[in-house]
């Protein structure tokens, strides 16, 4: 991002710290952690699914639901990737 586009994009993101102008629920959010915010909702409502039919008990539905958001939205930004070598378009 250009220095110019910075300081026009007022927040940072919760989780990642790069600057946006995008918030939800009033919780600034880039546009990488949208869809990953997006991605654990819908998780979420596939295992709540899951909750009310018995397929699964409450406390595989807490633990799943902690190591989902950690690894979506929490450790996304933080780990390189692993295949970027190998998919890098020139």
């Amino acid at each position: 991002m250009s220095e110019t586009t910075e300081r026009s994009l007022p927040w940072k993101c919760l989780f990642c710290r790069m600057a946006t102008g995008k918030r939800v629920l009033r919780t600034p959010l880039c546009a990488i952690c949208w869809e990953q915010v997006n991605d654990f909702i819908w998780v979420s409502f596939v295992q709540v699914f899951f909750l009310a039919i018995g397929a699964i008990n409450g406390l595989f539905f807490v633990v799943e639901e902690v190591l989902l958001f950690f690894v979506l939205i929490v450790i996304k930004h933080r780990v390189p990737p692993i295949l970027g070598r190998i998919t890098e378009v020139s």
